[in-house]
């Protein structure tokens, strides 16, 4: 190889090598809305859909920043301490945004007869989603629900939805894991919706910029 030659060679290596570097540094940062809409995005394989005519399920992951960032918002004025102790308390979980519609509308009413069923309807989805919704390791270790909450809209959306949290360290080894629900409500049988950790990790890289 000639001298120019090789040096040139050197040259682009140090460049390819510093680039590398540099770009494996680089921290992601996205405002609230970008961020939104990447992990609604179902090319990035946060959300998980279901369809058995006419319901539909569908399991969101929700990222750490984000909960966190809303749930100091709801309390006043951002605050960073407040933002960063809410974040620490957050991320030992993963949560998930579980929806379910019936006919582009909420299940609370479909396919019920009376006042007693509505309020049965009622109780089963206040109560009854920590015996019929669980998580499956990659090494096929049972992870139960950490916990869950109801939010009734009063017709107010085309969706009834739930916030779960699962405990991460019991999710995250592994390339892979499963959520599987057994409908209790209206009886559609077994649905499972699986998510690579890789996605996972991936979203939680992306800084939230505030």
């Amino acid at each position: 190889m000639k001298p120019i030659e090789k040096r040139t060679s050197i040259l682009i290596g140090l460049f390819v090598l510093i680039l590398s570097i540099t770009t494996g540094c680089m921290v992601d940062e996205m405002n609230l809305q970008k961020l939104t809409d990447f992990y609604n995005d179902s090319a990035n394989g946060l959300v998980q859909t279901s369809e058995y005519d006419p319901v539909k399920f569908e399991m969101t992951y929700k990222p750490t920043t984000v909960l966190a960032l809303r749930e100091c918002c709801a309390k006043g004025e951002f605050n960073p301490d407040a933002y960063t102790a809410s974040q620490s308390l957050i991320e030992q979980y993963m949560y998930f945004s579980f929806s379910l519609s019936a006919q582009d509308s909420e299940i609370e009413a479909f396919a019920v007869n009376g006042k007693s069923e509505f309020g049965k309807r009622i109780a089963d989805l206040s109560f009854g989603l920590g015996q019929h919704m669980i998580a499956v390791s990659a090494t096929n270790d049972t992870i139960m629900l950490s916990d869950f909450s109801y939010s009734r809209t009063y017709g107010a959306t085309k969706n009834t939805s739930f916030l779960l949290a699962f405990d991460r360290k019991s999710l995250e080894p592994g390339k892979s894991f499963r959520i599987i629900f057994q409908d209790y409500i209206l009886k559609t049988g077994i649905t499972e919706f699986k998510f690579k950790c890789e996605d996972i990790q991936n979203v939680e890289r992306i800084k939230l910029k505030i």
